[in-house]
């Protein structure tokens, strides 16, 4: 009897964790998302008029610290704006295939991609970039009014935003055999959802992750 109360208490608590980082992931989709529509309206204006586009652009990057934006060609060259790689950003080119991206470069910031069309082609793709020292103010979140934490990563597992509190302890534990050892379980979760819980009797504590594929990138977290 009480194993079975153990067992429903855990899945319980187990759902709650879950719906709770679903509900955190989806409010950090609406972020990029705001993110994107603007982009998408200045693109307009581009097509329709590219000095007007361009002045927009100045503006921009003028008031707005930590943020570059940037006209890009098809060759990698910037037409107007701040400079960005190709190389250094695979948003770039995902863009001038037609699709809305988001790539990760340590050291350089968050940058988020946009085509602009002409008639039905892909004619450049506008860049905005957050350097560094403005993506945990941006992007950042917490699960549970701050009592878990979770950050931001991209694909291939590099971190974009810091968890809020005890960054270092909380990473230790998540890269601990034991951490490592419950993210396995999380994963195999999330072979049925985008979003997974798992908790660790060791550490005491549930740890968790969201796939956002669409966007390429994920979010890990540890919710004592």
């Amino acid at each position: 009897m009480f194993a079975k109360m153990r067992s429903l208490l855990y899945n319980y608590m187990t759902d709650q964790v879950t719906e709770q980082v679903r509900t955190v992931t989806e409010l950090e989709q609406e972020r990029f998302a705001k993110e994107f529509e603007m982009l998408e309206l200045l693109t307009k204006t581009i097509s329709k008029n590219i000095e007007l586009g361009e002045n927009a652009v100045e503006i921009i990057n003028e008031i707005d610290n930590g943020v570059s934006m940037s006209l890009v060609e098809l060759d990698g060259t910037a037409k107007f704006g701040g400079t960005v790689k190709m190389s250094d950003f695979n948003a770039i080119s995902k863009a001038f295939r037609g699709k809305n991206a988001v790539a990760y470069k340590k050291g350089r910031g968050i940058l988020f991609a946009v085509p602009v069309y002409n008639n039905s082609n892909v004619k450049y793709v506008l860049c905005k970039l957050y350097a560094m020292d403005r993506i945990d103010e941006l992007f950042s979140a917490s699960l549970f009014d701050g009592e878990g934490q979770i950050c931001l990563l991209d694909w291939d597992g590099n971190r974009i935003t810091n968890f809020i509190s005890d960054s270092e302890e909380i990473t230790d534990k998540i890269s601990s055999a034991e951490g490592l050892s419950t993210m396995e379980e999380v994963d195999k979760k999330l072979n049925l959802d985008t979003v997974a819980a798992a908790r660790s009797g060791k550490l005491n504590a549930y740890l968790v992750k969201a796939e956002i594929s669409e966007l390429d990138l994920q979010m890990i977290g540890y919710v004592p």
